[in-house]
């Protein structure tokens, strides 16, 4: 640590020294600075030692135009973490400290190497938003910046916003553009001689001479790093194409969907995992049974599939939970943040049991055209660099996958939170009627409230309790959009209570004004604990940020997810000791311990996938005329 310290106070001191030449300079001599430092960037792009160099003046010329534009000074841990993303790190920064800005000198510094550098965030409204914001700063230094635009159902062209030096949107989008890209460059191989000229003789393309949107992968920032590079690698890119109408197998579907209701676990089926769910002989026996009459006709796979296919939709896929039902249509719901895709649908015929069981019309299945596993797409870009406020927990995984090392950004001020002892009870019941009891203690106080719950279910079921005790609150559970950062900033205002579904809102500031600092700051409430301690860690720092004063706490129950699922023997546990249905011991080790190994097993399945596909190309699978 002593070493590092040493290399960043040098850095800093060298920066410093930079900026302040800079601080009489006009307008257009700090651009000019920045330009000349363009040329020796491109002039050197093969040589990355020879950038070296160039790191603290840039650093600088975006520490300027920062204060000019938006008069705000950075602070040493900032720069510290700007320097963590330009030597490929990931810094490890709380919530709160300002990783948005702290990225701005990282992206200028990709931004003058001419080959494009992507900022990819968690949602398009982060991308949009961070965009505006800082869109003057990279002007003012002679940069261009994009956002991505938002696909309709034909697939969208950000060639322009790939020809900027610096482009903000998604970590999706860029890997869908990425496979729009695969799949363009696989039509035009497979075109019969003369059909290009033909293509841009009719404007059937694009009149530009480079064929695919993005120039390449060249530079990418990672903002909340663990949610894009850890807990959504498990899940493939699929690059789809819609079909209208009703599934050709609707009634293959609909029979499915009946004889799964009519078998028994352990007798006709076995279930060992939510990925796994096997007939046995006697299930195979049952389902295939003379009487049955099958669709035959309609099969696009093995009947037995259709069947197991509609137990794991009946058993492992829970509406309010892994998805919503709107109008006529099943939405996913992203597990790690709470957030409705109205894009997206399950694959191998999963989407389309679970609409058969929700009574909603069968949709036909879309047509795959590419798909490409996150972790691989991530490992073309020749600078892969990332910010996150809980990385040291999944540290391994980040240097064995990316080869990407953790950096820890200190906190600017010590932290003033206060954590409180987490408290269990025997029953649901009984958890939800203290945890409103607990809200309207704060409630009378003023204070303002925010409670995490894990599903959409759980909000609406905590939100009948406070609505028992006479508190009025906002709701935040995936199911708004744009009014989601509005509702998220005003959570820390007098008496504000608000719910929120995972991390609904991340990356939205909650600014708290001097009298809420003064009676004890926000109270943040983890309703139920996750797989994985890094999502409650994160709904923790959402209060004291910035050394400001804070509180939290946790409930369980014997009820719950985890420890029904996992550890059952903590579920034994609370129920033999609680006295008056509270336990009066901290049970945190017990929850951390159940977290650990989930953790543990989820890394080696990730591993597991990755090792699957870590020799195989990207992967187009329709075939062109």
């Amino acid at each position: 640590m002593n070493a590092i310290s040493k290399r960043n106070k040098r850095f800093q001191a060298e920066v410093g020294t930079i900026g302040q030449k800079l601080r009489s300079a006009k307008d257009s001599a700090l651009k000019k600075s920045v330009d000349e430092l363009r040329e020796q960037a491109i002039s050197n792009s093969g040589t990355p030692e020879n950038l070296d160099s160039i790191v603290a003046p840039v650093v600088a010329a975006s520490i300027e135009a920062i204060r000019r534009v938006l008069g705000y000074e950075l602070y040493d841990v900032q720069i510290q973490a700007a320097q963590a993303l330009i030597d490929g790190k990931i810094a490890e920064m709380h919530t709160g400290e300002g990783k948005t800005i702290s990225a701005v000198p990282a992206a200028v510094f990709a931004g003058i190497q001419g080959k494009g550098t992507h900022v990819a965030t968690t949602t398009a409204y982060l991308a949009q938003r961070d965009c505006a914001q800082l869109k003057p700063i990279y002007e003012m230094l002679g940069l261009s910046v994009g956002v991505l635009e938002q696909p309709d159902a034909g697939g969208g062209d950000n060639r322009l916003a790939y020809d900027c030096d610096i482009t903000y949107g998604t970590g999706s989008d860029f890997g869908f553009d990425y496979l729009r890209d695969q799949v363009e460059l696989k039509k035009q191989m497979d075109s019969r001689l003369g059909t290009a000229t033909l293509d841009r003789i009719t404007r059937r393309t694009s009149n530009s001479s480079r064929p695919t949107m993005m120039r390449g992968q060249a530079f990418s920032i990672i903002d909340e790093a663990d949610n894009v590079m850890v807990d959504d690698a498990s899940s493939p890119l699929v690059l789809s194409m819609f079909q209208p109408g009703v599934a050709e197998d609707v009634e293959a579907v609909s029979l499915a969907q009946q004889v799964a209701g009519q078998l028994t676990a352990g007798e006709h089926f076995d279930e060992s995992g939510r990925q796994q769910v096997r007939l046995t002989d006697q299930g195979q026996q049952f389902v295939h049974r003379r009487e049955l009459v099958i669709p035959v006709k309609q099969l696009q796979r093995p009947w037995t599939t259709y069947v197991e296919t509609a137990l794991r939709a009946k058993l492992q896929f829970h509406k309010g939970i892994d998805y919503v039902v709107r109008g006529d249509e099943v939405q996913i719901v992203d597990q790690s943040t709470g957030k409705i895709y109205e894009d997206r649908s399950w694959q191998d015929g999963l989407q389309q049991a679970i609409e058969s069981k929700e009574g909603v019309p069968v949709t036909p299945e879309k047509l795959p055209l590419a798909k490409i596993t996150r972790q691989r797409f991530l490992c073309l870009y020749d600078h892969l660099c990332g910010m996150t406020g809980t990385a040291t927990s999944c540290e391994a995984e980040l240097k064995s996958i990316y080869n990407l090392g953790v950096v820890q950004i200190p906190l600017r001020l010590p932290s003033q939170r206060n954590v409180m002892r987490t408290r269990a009870f025997e029953s649901a019941e009984q958890k939800w009627e203290a945890i409103a009891q607990s809200v309207l203690g704060f409630h009378k106080q003023q204070r303002p409230v925010l409670i995490g719950t894990r599903t959409i279910e759980a909000s609406l079921t905590l939100a009948g309790y406070l609505e028992s005790v006479g508190i009025e609150f906002q709701m935040l559970n995936g199911l708004q959009d744009a009014e989601e950062a509005d509702i998220v900033s005003r959570a820390g205002h007098r008496s504000a209570v608000t719910i929120a579904t995972n991390l609904a809102g991340r990356g939205t500031d909650i600014k708290l004004d001097d009298f809420v600092k003064g009676i004890g700051g926000l109270h943040v409430i983890v309703s139920e604990c996750h797989e994985s301690f890094r999502f409650d860690r994160q709904l923790m720092g959402r209060c004291s940020r910035q050394g400001e004063p804070g509180s939290c706490q946790t409930f369980l129950s014997a009820e719950d997810w985890l420890p029904v699922t996992h550890g059952p023997w903590l579920s034994a546990t609370i129920n033999k000791i609680a006295t008056g249905g509270e336990v009066e011991i901290d049970l945190q080790p017990s929850i951390r311990k159940i977290q650990e190994t989930l953790e543990r097993s989820n890394f080696a399945q990730r591993l597991a996938t990755l090792a699957r596909i870590k020799t195989q190309n990207d992967t187009i699978l329709s075939q062109y005329e």
